[in-house]
C-alpha cells in the first residue's frame, strides 16, 4: 500500500510538470498521443465586455478595448460580471429581470473572447478529425472559427464539442472567436424559468480549451462496468465512423494493472460501420479483479482499447478504472458486499483547485488527504460543480464521491414551465453522467439539491421521473437520490432528508412548546413504517436513509434554549462562531447525541453541517446513550452505551474498561466484553456498582474502548469521561411532620409518596383556617388544585405561613402575579437561576437535568412572569427562548411559596434527586424567616422609570427618609442633601442603585463613587448584554432576559453579523474602574456593575431598560423587579 501511494505522488508530480510544460507548447505546438494528438488553446486571451444580453456578431474590430485575461479563469469579471448568488443560481431569475420580464441591465452581461493560433500542418493531422473542445464555457456560448459560426450552447456545466475539420486552416494563423453570455441569455422572461442548469460556476472561459485530432473512425466513449457479486467486466464502446467509406474494424480491450501486467482481455467480433455512422457494442468478460477498490484499497486498472482494421491499429484509447460495485439491500448500502455507511462531507470546490490543490490543498475544509477516513469516507460536490481534479484525487486517495447536478433551484425552473428547460435538462444530464462515470469513487448520483422538496405535483414528478430515466439509462450501475428530495414519490432508490431536527421528535409534537427534546425527540425514526414528523419530507423507511444535512446552526436561538440552555444567548463565549464548531458547545454535543442515534439505528448516510466531523462521528470510540447524572447508593444501575467500530477491521479482544473515581480514587473497575467485529455500531449496557455513601457525592466515570493489537491493549477513540453524582436514599424521617399539613386529592398519592420516604404527615382534603392554625408549612399535593382554597391559603401565607404547591397539570389561582404550568411544555434539561439559594445550592448544577426513567425532568412548566417578586430558582428553555421555571419562589407577607413542577413525586421510586430536591424544599419552608423589605427610595424625574417600576410591581417613595434602597436616575438633579443622605445609607450598609448615567453628568456621582469616574467608549457592535458569575444581585437573571436583538445565527464571521437590536441595551460608554478591586462588572459589556463602597453596595447600572419598555415590556419588568427585589425592595403582589 505505501509503494502504491509512493507511486501515485510521483505520478501526481510528473502531470503537475507535465501541465506547466504544455502551458509553454501550447502556442504551436501538437501532442501526440498514440492514433490521437491535441493541441491546447489555454493561455492568454483577449476579451472585450458589449452591450446587451447575448454578444451580437460581428464582434468589435481589433482597434476596440480589447484586454487580455488568462483562459482558463476562475471569473470573466470585468468583462462579465455574474449576477444574484454567484456560483449558485438560486435567485437567478430576479436577478436578471423585474416583474414585468425586463431584463434589468445591458452591460456586464456579454462578452467576446478571442485567441489567434497557428494551426499543425495538415502533414501532421493527415486523414485526422479537428475537434474543438471547450470544457468549460458558462453560460451561452456562440462559436466562431475564422469568421464561421460552428455552434451555439447553452450548456455551460458540461463540455461543448465541435467539429471543426472543414473550418481549421491547417499550418496558418486561424482565429477563434467565443461569445459569452451571463445567465442574462438563459431566462425565458415571458415564462421567468431558466433554460438550462447553471448552478456552480461564473461567467467566463472556467474550462480549458483545446483541439483534438481523432482517426476518421475512432473510439468516441468507454463505459466500464464491473460486477463483484457476477464477477464480471463488461465494456460498452461508442464506435464512429467518420470517413466517407464503409469500414470493418476489430475492437480489442485489454486490462493492465498498476504495474502494467495483462490481467483480461475482452475479444469481440468485426463491426461494420457505414460512413457517417455511430455504433455501441458491449464487451463482457467473466472476471473478478485480484484487487478491488475501495476507500481502504483505492487499487486502480487501466483498461486499454484498439481499434483494428488489416492489423493495423487505427484508434487507441485508455482509462483508468476500479473495480467495485455499489449497491443497495434493503435499507443499506454495500461496497463490494459489505456494508457502507456513507460519513459523508459536502464541500463547494473551486474552479482553482487544480492537481495538486485537489490533493494536497485547501478546499473548502481543508485538505482533501487529510479529510479521507477522518472520519469521512464519502463526500458530496455541492451545489453543481464537479471539480475533475478532485474526483482523479478521490479515485486514487480512496474517498467516495456523490457528485451533484448543476440544477438547482425549483423557483428558477417552475414546472408550468418545463417545456423551455426539459430538453436541455435531459441533454446536460446525459453528458454529465457520461464525463464522470468510469471514476470508481463515484458511488451514487445526486441529481439536485433542495428542489422540488417535499412537492410532489404531478407535473413536479413528471419532471424528476424524466431526469431520473435519463440518468439510470446513461448509467445503470449507481443508485441515484436527490438531496432533500426524499424518493420522489418513489422514483428515487435511496431516500434523503434534511434538517429533521427542525420538526421531528415524539415529545416535541406532544409538547410544542418545548421545542427540540433531548434525547427522546431524537428516537423519531421508524423503520418499515411512515414517518411523518421530518421537515418538508414524508416516506416509509423502505430504502436506504441518508440525512443529507442536519444541524445547520441558523435557526432562531430561542427554539435551540431546549437543549443549549441560557448559553445560547452568552455573545462573549460564541461571538466568533465557536457554538458550530467547539467540542465544548452544548449544540455541539447535542449533534453529538443526534448522530450517535441515527448511526445505531441504522441511517445510511449521514453529513452533518455543523462541528468537526472527527469529534461528531468517528469511526471508532464509545459515547453514553443516556444521560442520567444521578445514582442511587449502593445499587447496581447500567449506563447504556453505543460503541463504534465503522473500519473494515476486527478489533481483537474487544472490550470497555469502565472506571468510577472519586477524588483521584478508583472506587469501582470493570471489563466489558464488546462485540469487536467490523463496520459494526452496537448498544452496550454497562452495569455500575454504586458505593454506600452518606451525602451527596461527586464522581467521574471513564469508559474507554481497548483492543489488543501488536503485543499490547490500545485504545480505540476517544475516552468517554462524565461527572456522576451517587446520593444516599432521602430519609424524611428527622424532619418534624407534625406541623406540617398536606393538601392530597389525587388518591392519596403524595401521602403514600411521603410516607415511603419516611414522613407520616396530616392529610387532608380540604383547607380552612382551622386546618392551618398550627401549621408552618401547608403542602399541596401532585394534582391536587388548589384554586377552591385561595382566599385561606393566601391569608395562611400572608401571616408568615410556608406553602409548597407540588407539580400540577391544570391550571391554578392563588394570587395575582403567579405564573401559570403551561400544558404544552415539558423539559429534560433544567439549569440554576438562582444558584446560591438554599433550595439548589447544595447541588451541582448538572443533577437537575435528565431525570430518571425517561430523562423528562419536569412537565407543564412555569411560564414566566414580567411582574417582579418571584425568584426562579430553575429555569428551561423553548420555542420562546428561557421563559419557562420549573422551580419558583413567591415571597407573599411574612410568608413564602414554593411552586414545584419538578417530578418530584413521580420520580421517587427511579430518580434519587426527586427526594432530595424534595427534602431541600421541606427544610427550607420549615426554616423560612421573611427578609426585610422596605419601599425603594426612588430620585428620578423620569416618566418612563415611574413606569417601568409600576409595571414591575416594585414599591417607592419619593422621599429619602427611611431606609429602602435609594435608585437614583441620571434624570434626577442630585443636592448636597442628596449625597449626603446616600453617602449614610452606605455607610449604614445600604444599597444605591445608580441608574442611566453616561459622560454627560457622571461627573456628578464623585462624591458617591469615592473616585474620580470615567466613561469610556465601549464595542458598539455589541448588542446585547452576557452575564458573568453567579452574583446574588442577578439572581433570577439570565441571558435571554437581556438579549434585545434579533440575530442571524448561521453569520459565520461574528455573533452579531447582520444582526439588529430590538431596543437599546445600553449606552455607547460604560464606567472605567480605576483598579480591579474598586467594584465587580456583573456582565460584558461592562453595563452593570458592583462597588462595594463604605459597609454598602452601590450597583451602577447602564442598561436602557427605560428605554426599552415599548419594545421588551416583559423582560424588562422581570430584569427591573428582580433587581429591585435582590437589592431589598418591596415587591407588591396583589391578592
Amino acid at each position: 500500500m505505501i509503494n502504491h501511494l509512493k507511486m501515485i505522488r510521483m505520478a501526481v508530480i510528473a502531470l503537475i510538470l507535465l501541465g506547466s510544460t504544455i502551458n509553454v507548447w501550447a502556442q504551436n505546438t501538437i501532442i501526440e498521443d498514440g492514433t490521437r494528438a491535441r493541441m491546447s488553446l489555454d493561455g492568454t486571451w483577449q476579451a472585450i465586455g458589449v452591450k446587451g444580453i447575448i454578444p451580437q456578431y460581428p464582434a468589435p474590430d481589433t482597434n476596440a478595448d480589447w484586454k487580455p485575461i488568462d483562459v482558463p479563469h476562475k471569473s470573466a469579471s470585468p468583462f462579465i460580471v455574474t449576477q444574484g448568488h454567484g456560483p449558485y443560481s438560486n435567485a437567478a431569475v430576479k436577478s436578471v429581470i423585474d416583474r414585468k420580464g425586463n431584463y434589468l441591465r445591458d452591460t456586464g452581461a456579454a462578452a467576446w473572447f478571442k485567441r489567434n493560433f497557428i494551426a499543425p500542418d495538415a502533414k501532421s493531422i493527415y486523414q485526422r478529425r479537428a475537434v474543438l473542445y471547450l470544457h468549460g464555457a458558462a453560460f451561452r456560448s456562440d462559436v466562431y472559427l475564422n469568421g464561421k459560426h460552428i455552434g451555439t450552447s447553452v450548456q455551460g456545466l458540461v463540455p461543448n464539442q465541435y467539429d471543426v475539420t472543414d473550418v481549421l486552416k491547417p499550418g496558418q494563423e486561424n482565429q477563434l472567436l467565443i461569445g459569452l453570455a451571463d445567465r442574462d441569455a438563459l431566462v425565458d422572461p415571458a415564462t421567468r424559468t431558466l433554460i438550462a442548469p447553471c448552478s456552480g460556476v461564473t461567467a467566463g472561459l472556467w474550462g480549458r480549451v483545446e483541439l483534438q485530432f481523432l482517426p476518421a473512425v475512432h473510439i468516441e466513449d468507454v463505459f466500464v462496468q464491473t460486477f463483484v457479486e457476477n464477477k464480471k467486466i463488461a465494456l460498452e464502446l461508442t464506435l464512429s465512423n467518420h470517413s466517407k467509406t464503409v469500414q470493418s474494424i476489430m475492437p480489442l480491450a485489454v486490462v493492465l494493472d498498476d504495474q502494467q501486467v495483462s490481467r483480461c482481455n475482452l475479444n469481440a467480433k468485426s463491426v461494420t460501420l457505414k460512413a457517417g455512422e455511430k455504433t455501441t457494442i458491449r464487451l463482457q468478460q467473466d472476471w473478478l479483479a485480484d484487487n478491488l477498490w475501495s476507500p481502504d484499497m483505492p487499487y486502480l486498472y487501466t483498461v486499454k482499447v484498439q481499434l483494428k482494421h488489416q492489423d493495423n491499429v487505427i484508434d487507441d484509447m485508455q482509462t483508468s478504472f476500479g473495480f467495485r460495485e455499489f449497491t443497495i439491500k434493503g435499507t443499506d448500502f454495500y461496497l463490494n458486499g459489505r456494508k457502507t455507511r456513507l460519513l459523508r462531507n459536502s464541500m463547494l470546490t473551486g474552479l482553482n483547485a487544480d492537481e495538486h490543490q485537489a490533493w494536497f490543498g485547501d478546499i473548502r475544509g481543508g485538505s482533501l488527504r487529510e479529510a479521507a477516513g477522518r472520519p469521512y469516507n464519502t463526500i458530496r460536490l455541492h451545489l453543481g460543480f464537479n471539480n475533475e481534479h478532485l474526483i482523479d484525487a478521490a479515485d486514487q486517495i480512496g474517498l467516495m464521491v456523490v457528485p451533484e447536478s448543476s440544477w438547482y433551484h425549483v423557483s428558477e425552473y417552475p414546472a408550468a414551465a418545463s417545456d423551455k428547460y426539459l430538453p436541455n435538462l435531459i441533454d446536460y444530464f446525459q453528458r454529465w453522467v457520461k464525463l464522470h462515470r468510469n471514476h470508481p469513487s463515484i458511488v451514487m448520483w445526486s441529481l439536485t439539491n433542495e428542489h422540488f422538496w417535499g412537492r410532489t405535483g404531478d407535473e413536479e414528478m413528471a419532471i424528476g421521473k424524466a431526469v431520473a430515466q435519463t440518468v439510470l439509462k446513461i448509467d445503470p450501475t449507481r443508485p441515484i437520490q436527490g438531496d432533500a428530495e426524499v424518493t420522489w414519490n418513489g422514483v428515487l432508490p435511496v431516500i434523503n432528508i434534511h434538517y429533521p431536527e427542525g420538526t421531528a421528535g415524539d415529545v416535541r409534537n406532544e409538547f410544542p412548546n418545548s421545542s427540540l427534546v433531548i434525547p427522546n425527540d431524537l428516537y423519531w425514526l421508524k423503520k418499515g413504517k411512515l414517518n411523518t414528523q421530518a421537515w418538508r419530507a414524508e416516506f416509509v423507511w423502505d430504502r436506504p436513509l441518508v440525512i443529507g444535512e442536519y444541524w445547520d446552526y441558523s435557526q432562531d436561538p430561542d427554539k435551540m434554549t431546549s437543549y443549549v440552555g441560557d448559553t445560547i444567548y452568552d455573545w462573549q463565549r460564541w461571538r466568533y462562531d465557536r457554538i458550530k464548531t467547539s467540542p465544548d458547545s452544548p449544540y455541539i454535543d447535542t449533534l453529538r447525541k443526534a448522530t450517535d442515534v441515527y448511526r445505531l439505528q441504522g441511517v445510511a448516510g449521514l453529513n452533518p453541517w455543523s462541528g468537526d466531523r472527527d469529534d461528531v462521528m468517528p469511526r471508532r470510540g464509545v459515547r453514553a446513550l443516556d444521560f442520567h447524572p444521578n445514582f442511587f447508593a449502593g445499587q447496581t444501575t447500567s449506563r447504556t452505551m453505543v460503541v463504534f467500530n465503522e473500519t473494515s477491521n476486527v478489533l481483537n479482544y474487544a472490550h470497555l474498561q469502565c472506571r468510577l473515581i472519586v477524588d483521584g480514587n478508583t472506587i469501582w473497575e470493570k471489563k466489558v466484553n464488546v462485540n469487536g467485529s467490523p463496520d459494526l455500531v452496537q448498544k452496550v449496557d454497562v452495569p455500575i456498582e454504586m458505593p454506600m455513601v452518606n451525602e451527596n457525592t461527586k464522581a467521574t466515570l471513564t469508559i474507554r474502548l481497548l483492543a489488543w493489537a501488536g503485543g499490547a491493549y490500545h485504545q480505540m477513540g476517544e475516552r468517554h469521561r462524565e461527572s456522576v453524582f451517587i446520593m444516599p436514599r432521602t430519609d424524611l424521617k428527622p424532619l418534624d411532620s407534625k406541623e406540617i399539613v398536606l393538601l392530597d386529592n389525587e388518591g392519596l398519592t403524595t401521602t403514600q409518596a411521603l410516607a415511603t420516604m419516611g414522613m407520616d404527615v396530616k392529610s387532608v382534603k380540604k383547607i380552612s383556617q382551622d386546618t392551618l392554625t398550627n401549621a408552618r408549612l401547608l403542602i399541596v399535593g401532585r394534582h391536587t388544585n388548589p384554586t377552591a382554597f385561595r382566599d385561606d391559603i393566601v391569608a395562611y401565607v400572608k401571616a408568615g405561613g410556608r406553602l409548597i404547591v407540588l407539580p400540577q397539570e391544570s391550571a391554578f389561582s392563588l394570587t395575582t402575579g403567579l405564573p401559570e404550568p403551561d400544558a404544552k411544555h415539558v423539559a429534560s434539561r433544567v439549569w440554576e437561576r438562582t444558584s446560591q439559594h438554599p433550595i439548589v445550592q447544595s447541588f451541582d448544577g448538572e443533577q437537575f437535568s435528565y431525570w430518571r426513567p425517561d430523562h423528562i425532568t419536569s412537565k407543564f412548566n412555569f411560564t414566566k412572569m414580567s411582574v417582579g417578586g418571584l425568584r426562579y430558582l430553575l429555569d428551561c428553555g423553548g420555542l420562546a427562548g428561557m421563559d419557562w421555571s420549573p422551580l419558583v419562589e413567591a415571597p407573599l407577607g411574612s410568608g413564602t411559596m414554593l411552586l414545584c413542577q419538578m417530578r418530584v413525586i413521580d420520580g421517587l421510586n427511579d430518580e434519587p434527586m426527586a427526594g432530595a430536591l424534595l427534602e431541600a424544599m421541606i427544610q427550607y419552608a420549615l426554616q423560612y424567616k421573611a427578609p426585610t423589605h422596605h419601599p425603594l427610595r426612588l430620585l428620578a424625574n423620569s416618566d418612563a422609570v415611574v413606569q417601568v417600576l409600576k409595571g414591575a410591581g416594585v414599591a417607592y417613595t419619593k422621599q429619602l427618609q427611611g431606609e429602602g434602597t435609594i435608585l437614583v436616575d441620571a434624570s434626577y438633579e442630585l443636592m448636597p442633601e442628596d449625597i449626603g443622605e446616600i453617602n449614610s445609607t452606605l455607610a449604614r450598609g445600604g444599597n444605591v442603585w445608580l441608574h442611566g448615567f453616561d459622560k454627560t453628568n457622571v461627573n456628578t456621582l464623585r462624591d458617591v463613587l469615592g473616585f474620580e469616574p470615567v466613561m469610556i467608549e465601549r464595542d458598539k457592535t455589541v448588542l446585547t448584554a452576557a452575564l458573568t458569575g453567579d452574583d446574588p444581585l442577578l439572581g433570577g437573571l439570565a441571558n435571554f432576559d437581556f438579549f434585545w436583538a434579533k440575530i442571524r445565527s448561521g453569520a459565520r464571521e461574528d455573533y452579531f453579523q447582520g444582526a439588529s437590536a430590538t431596543a437599546p441595551i445600553g449606552g455607547l460608554d460604560v464606567l472605567q474602574l480605576p483598579a480591579l478591586e474598586t467594584g465587580t462588572p456583573l456582565c460584558t459589556p461592562a453595563l452593570m456593575i458592583k462597588i462595594p463602597r463604605e459597609s454598602g453596595t452601590i450597583f451602577f447600572d447602564g442598561i436602557s431598560w427605560d428605554k426599552a419598555y415599548a419594545t421588551q415590556p416583559t423582560r424588562v419588568c422581570r430584569i427591573v423587579g428582580t433587581l429591585a427585589m435582590n437589592l431589598g425592595a418591596t415587591i407588591e403582589l396583589t391578592p
